[in-house]
């Protein structure tokens, strides 16, 4: 088993934390959520795997310290459904999900 490996899992996820912590108590629960996705997409856009799996990290993070924040809003709003102009609706007699075109 190799300690470095370990030591170094450790010290990210302590960085996340803290990163985290630092953006709540600057910004508050919804800005802060709103700057990690807004990093988590440049880091996508730049395509640096390391960005990106640092800064989700970060917005769960912020999601488990402050459930209000705006992180997993951003996420449902923007579904592949939505993109493509479906409306998504569910029929009251079964419960089950209807999808037509043209919202």
């Amino acid at each position: 088993m190799q300690m470095t490996g370990l030591v170094e899992v450790f010290q990210e996820l302590t960085r996340m934390q803290s990163t985290a912590l630092r953006l709540l108590r600057e910004y508050g629960a919804v800005e802060a959520g709103k700057a990690a996705s807004r990093e988590q997409r440049d880091a996508r856009r730049a395509r640096s795997r390391k960005r990106f799996a640092f800064w989700s990290g970060v917005a769960a993070e912020l999601e488990k310290l402050a459930p209000d924040s705006a992180v997993g809003r951003v996420a449902k709003r923007n579904s592949p459904d939505e993109r493509r102009g479906h409306a998504i609706r569910t029929n009251p007699r079964d419960g089950r999900r209807n999808e037509r075109a043209g919202g």
